[in-house]
């Protein structure tokens, strides 16, 4: 799997959250609106990060977690952010066709001087990309400790885009699962109180990772994660896929009520309990993350 990555913000929090209590509350037919940030004011236990509440119905506890796609992916686009993030604005009208870069992920490690491999790339890229053929093609470079992948398109307009490849023996998803089995496990235990008071619980999971995880392989992850652990105190989940440069956020609804998720999600998705098995029988025939 591969994705480009551009330089990046991040949606707070608490915009994610307002997010989905505003699209919450156009599916159903009470109107939340959140009255406590718990997290933020009771320091002495694990508290949700937001309480909303609405007149003639219980209260909801929303709990916000954010999926990695795999383990140490924040560091990873921190270092690939601060030395490939600017060449792609850099080099954007340079060349006369699409020119596209993929940098393999973990090559920025310890110990290399990555300011010498970024100018030793833009430098290499300004003198050969008019030369080298059409379509992809692997090359070494001097000073740069790994290959360089680039893919030339002459019938494109001019562009320059930077991506990363996946890593190495990630493609079955295995980590992603474990990160949602443990974000499941963790939060169930974070929000039985709330629960046992006869407050809603919410889960909203969000991944930022546009560029290597896609909204389908976020929900296949789920589906193992909901086979593999119990999570009794989590009424609903919810997840936000979102991209801040863009203003881009899709928040769909993974579990809940029949008539919340028919409101939600669009009807092509079929996620739910009413599709699981369906989905279920299609990743065992895939070997998703090693579902049998």
């Amino acid at each position: 799997m591969e994705g480009m990555v551009g330089t990046k913000q991040e949606f707070g929090q608490k915009e994610l959250i307002a997010r989905l209590l505003d699209l919450y509350n156009k599916v159903q037919a009470y109107q939340y609106t959140i009255t406590r940030w718990p997290d933020e004011e009771e320091r002495t236990r694990r508290a949700c990060d937001a309480f909303a509440e609405s007149a003639g119905a219980n209260p909801l506890a929303i709990e916000h977690t954010k999926i990695e796609t795999f383990i140490s992916r924040k560091l990873d686009d921190a270092r690939f952010l601060k030395i490939f993030g600017s060449l792609e604005a850099e080099l954007k009208s340079t060349f006369p066709c699409c020119v596209e870069l993929w940098i393999p992920t973990f090559a920025l490690q310890r110990g290399v001087d990555w300011n010498t491999i970024r100018s030793s790339v833009k430098a290499w890229l300004l003198m050969n990309v008019r030369t080298i053929a059409e379509g992809r093609g692997k090359y070494v470079i001097p000073n740069v400790p790994f290959p360089l992948t680039v893919e030339k398109h002459l019938d494109m307009p001019s562009n320059f885009l930077v991506g990363r490849f996946v890593p190495p023996g990630k493609d079955d998803q295995t980590e992603l699962v474990d990160k949602f089995s443990s974000a499941l496990t963790d939060k169930n235990a974070q929000l039985a109180e709330y629960r046992r008071r006869g407050a809603g619980t919410i889960l909203l999971a969000e991944s930022d990772d546009i560029a290597l995880v896609s909204p389908v392989t976020l929900y296949k992850a789920f589906l193992c994660a909901q086979s593999k652990v119990s999570f009794p105190n989590i009424d609903q989940v919810w997840m936000a896929h979102a991209y801040a440069p863009e203003n881009w956020c899709e928040i769909v609804c993974f579990l809940g009520p029949d008539d919340i998720m028919d409101n939600v999600n669009p009807a092509n998705y079929e996620y739910g309990p009413r599709y699981r098995e369906a989905w279920i029988s299609a990743m065992r025939e895939e070997g998703f993350a090693g579902m049998s």
